[in-house]
């Protein structure tokens, strides 16, 4: 079994509502993706907003499924 609950990918809702996709985990925390756009201007060619979720707020974040994702 795998130390995290979670792979990075895995879309999740916080206990707050926050949802998008995991894009980092380590031991003691996760960024989680909520919300990304276009920009030719940025490095890679998009923009990003993330949250850190620590390690002790993960019992209460549930996975989402999306399309074939089971």
């Amino acid at each position: 079994m795998s130390q995290f609950p979670f792979k990075v990918g895995d879309h999740i809702v916080t206990k707050d509502g926050e949802a998008g996709y995991i894009a980092f985990i380590d031991h003691a925390y996760l960024t989680l993706c909520i919300h990304q756009w276009e920009n030719p201007d940025a490095m890679w060619g998009f923009n990003q907003v993330k949250l850190v979720v620590f390690r002790e707020d993960w019992k209460d974040a549930k996975k989402i499924y999306k399309g074939t994702d089971t």
